[in-house]
């Protein structure tokens, strides 16, 4: 059997949550019923870099100008080069190239991926994406929050959509006995202090100011404590002044990206996403569910359909400094609760939220688009 040629194309592969889901994915393919490419359409990164390593054909076209009509033409040549069977884009811009380029070459499938609510888009993209809409085969969301979000502001088809949920690897077979001391050290966490975590990108609408205002209250009521952030981005150095205007810059660990992110989880105590615009679902909740970790988080749409309430963690009121401090407290003063908060998030983890659930998934969408032809 030929495989299928899937070419997912993107803008970059700069480090995120977004980037994380997409290398996961494409690791984790079948390589014997399909070929896998991946087209930086502007630049590349070290996301990108590891995916070339593990075998998947990466290629990138520099392009600066996403409106010049040329690069549509570009990417089409590259489509028919490559003799691609379906093209897999995500996100806008590279959704409206990659897709506009698949019409042009004709007989490509296309399937588009949204992965956060789109809310920053002017109105001038969100129609483009409802005329692309109607020659998509499958348009996949990473929420049902994120479908709904598309059938009301971008009139996108119900039958069209589907819903796949991020998944990720069961790291607890891995790092069930993971020896934490050398880690720890070199973070310099005392492992008998607690520790929040957060697991980010530092970019304005994950809402770290909050979490840093919250952490200033969290160390009146509870002195030994530290605070462990996992990611990077353009607000790292305002973080890192704020954290010093606060005179809590001492007690918080500025970690910055981590390729395997499960070891820094194993150090944490709860895990916090303090988003206050938008989220698309929340992958790192995800992830600390399968480390049984309890999660502290904003009630945004996406998030509410991954954490059950009081269940498997605390959901507070987005921006609201004061109520993600009383919810860490809540959690981290209480051993019981942080134990069962742990235990039901695992269980959530492992019946929806796993990486094979999500590859199966996208997997059978690839050969019934192949199926049905165009």
């Amino acid at each position: 059997m030929i495989p299928l040629k899937i070419a997912h194309i993107v803008e970059d592969m700069k480090i995120g949550g977004q980037e994380r889901g997409i290398q996961s994915l494409l690791i984790s393919l079948d390589r014997k019923r399909f070929a896998l490419l991946l087209l930086c359409l502007s630049s590349g990164g070290v996301i990108a870099d590891d995916l070339s390593k593990s075998g998947v054909e990466t290629e990138i076209l520099g392009i600066k100008n996403f409106n010049n009509p040329v690069n549509i033409w570009k990417v089409a040549r590259w489509l028919r080069t490559n003799k691609v069977n379906i093209v897999h884009t995500h996100a806008h811009p590279a959704g409206y190239l990659g897709r506009m380029a698949a019409i042009l070459s004709g007989g490509i499938g296309i399937i588009h991926h949204v992965h956060t609510v789109p809310i920053d888009l002017k109105i001038r993209h969100h129609l483009k994406e409802r005329f692309l809409g109607f020659f998509s085969d499958k348009i996949l969301c990473c929420s049902q929050a994120v479908k709904d979000f598309l059938i009301l502001k971008e009139k996108i088809p119900d039958s069209k959509i589907e819903v796949v949920y991020n998944g990720t690897k069961d790291p607890l077979p891995e790092y069930i006995s993971l020896n934490k001391m050398e880690l720890a050290n070199k973070l310099n966490i005392d492992l008998n202090s607690n520790v929040i975590g957060c697991i980010a990108s530092l970019t304005s609408h994950k809402g770290h100011r909050y979490l840093l205002e919250a952490f200033n209250v969290v160390k009146k009521h509870i002195p030994k404590t530290k605070l462990l952030l996992l990611g990077d981005g353009p607000l790292r150095a305002t973080l890192q002044e704020q954290a010093d205007s606060l005179g809590i810059a001492q007690n918080i660990v500025f970690a910055g990206y981590q390729k395997d992110v499960f070891p820094f989880i194993s150090l944490m105590d709860v895990v916090v996403l303090s988003s206050f615009e938008r989220e698309g679902m929340g992958l790192s909740l995800v992830e600390a569910m399968a480390m049984g970790k309890p999660v502290a988080a904003s009630k945004l749409q996406g998030i509410i359909e991954v954490v059950k309430e009081n269940h498997s963690g605390i959901l507070v009121p987005p921006g609201d400094s004061n109520a993600i401090a009383q919810a860490i407290i809540k959690v981290l003063q209480d051993d019981k609760l942080r134990k069962e908060m742990g235990r039901a998030g695992r269980e959530i983890f492992l019946s929806r939220f796993t990486l094979d659930l999500m590859v199966r998934k996208i997997e059978d969408i690839y050969e019934e688009i192949n199926r049905t032809g165009r």
